[in-house]
């Protein structure tokens, strides 16, 4: 009865540490349905540089224009798009580049594409899409931005710190830009 008891002590943690490494790593699974989750087939990566107001990596629809584009991230009033077509779609993961104007002189915005982006963004009220316009801003950051106001409101912009995520630095790069 002795040796009995010994053996079903040893069995016991034996017993755990197989199953421990049994089991499925629970953390990893959930990474991974986590990330899976926010791609979507119907966005496009797109990278555009140059003379233009923000310059950055923009996820839009698939079927966006280049003029959508520049709806954006803005131009500047030395943007050139002499010769542009504007009903391009774009490509996924692709970069564009808006040229400098030659003319430096008496140039006028242009009224080609309309400029709304001194629009800002109400990190309050926005959706997935519009925050991921947000310059360092992607799918992960704009799910826990909806994250965390469907907990609390933010009261003021410096609030958008307390999210993970969101460093000093990308706060810095969006504060002029985002509204409550």
């Amino acid at each position: 009865m002795k040796f009995n008891k010994r053996l079903f002590v040893l069995l016991i943690p034996i017993s755990l540490l197989i199953l421990l490494f049994a089991m499925p790593n629970r953390k990893v699974q959930q990474d991974i349905v986590y990330n899976t989750e926010y791609e979507r087939k119907d966005i496009i990566t797109v990278h555009i540089f140059g003379e233009v107001r923000r310059p950055g990596t923009y996820y839009l629809d698939e079927n966006s224009t280049y003029a959508d584009l520049l709806v954006k991230c803005g131009l500047t009033d030395l943007s050139n798009l002499d010769g542009v077509n504007l009903n391009v779609t774009l490509l996924n993961n692709s970069s564009y580049e808006v040229l400098i104007s030659d003319n430096r002189t008496n140039i006028e915005p242009s009224t080609l594409v309309p400029d709304i982006s001194d629009e800002k963004i109400n990190i309050n009220k926005a959706t997935q899409a519009e925050l991921i316009t947000l310059p360092g801003v992607g799918s992960v950051k704009a799910k826990a931005i909806i994250n965390y106001r469907t907990k609390k409101k933010f009261l003021k912009i410096e609030d958008i710190k307390k999210v993970d995520g969101i460093s000093e630095n990308l706060y810095d790069s969006i504060k002029d830009i985002i509204i409550v």
